[in-house]
């Protein structure tokens, strides 16, 4: 009976194992076409109707650039991800992306991290990150009444969590993998070939 036990406890552990070997990690999101649709939403925003807006942007207003931020993300084509992004604004001034998994705008728990988007001004530039991959994009974006409002708020929210200008002087944009060509494959094809051939000699 023991000798049986002895065996039987092993495939009872082993099962959990196996079956974690088989989860696969939900894919990343596309940072540089997250840059670029929050970039094209922040010009966009420029037209937001300015009625009781008053100095820097308020609660209400940063909540509405949130809600039609997540509505751009969602409506991209293909997809960004495999379920709705959510966005909320940190008090750091971030903008951070959520996985909204029923899709109703409202951070709830377990609904992860995707992408965070920070603001840096003393580089000029608008920097998207995430598991260690950084994206940069320089903020010639205009100069309108509205955008000012909103990069207005988010510095000082920055400000606020003490972050200072020069935070950011170390997070640099990681190089993009090199996507494999024709060529590139056509010439590992014909190397193969080529040693195939010499070795039937």
């Amino acid at each position: 009976m023991k000798f049986k036990t002895a065996i039987i406890t092993p495939l009872i552990i082993g099962i959990p194992l196996l079956l974690g070997s088989c989860t696969q990690k939900a894919p990343g999101v596309d940072l540089d076409r997250v840059m670029k649709i929050t970039t094209e939403s922040m010009q966009r925003y420029e037209q937001t109707n300015l009625s009781g807006v008053k100095g820097e942007m308020d609660d209400l207003a940063m909540a509405q650039f949130s809600r039609d931020l997540a509505d751009d993300l969602r409506m991209a084509q293909p997809p960004l991800y495999t379920s709705p992004i959510g966005i909320v604004v940190s008090k750091d001034g971030s903008i951070q992306g959520y996985n909204d998994k029923n899709g109703n705008y409202v951070r709830e728990t377990g609904e992860g991290d995707l992408f965070k988007i920070e603001i840096d001004s003393q580089n000029n530039r608008i920097i998207a990150s995430n598991d260690g991959v950084v994206r940069e994009q320089g903020m010639g974006m205009g100069g309108g009444l509205m955008m000012g409002m909103l990069m207005g708020s988010m510095l000082s929210r920055q400000s606020a969590a003490g972050i200072r200008p020069g935070a950011f002087n170390n997070k640099r944009a990681t190089p993009k993998p090199r996507a494999r060509t024709k060529s590139s494959f056509g010439s590992a094809r014909s190397r193969a070939g080529s040693g195939s051939f010499s070795s039937g000699k």
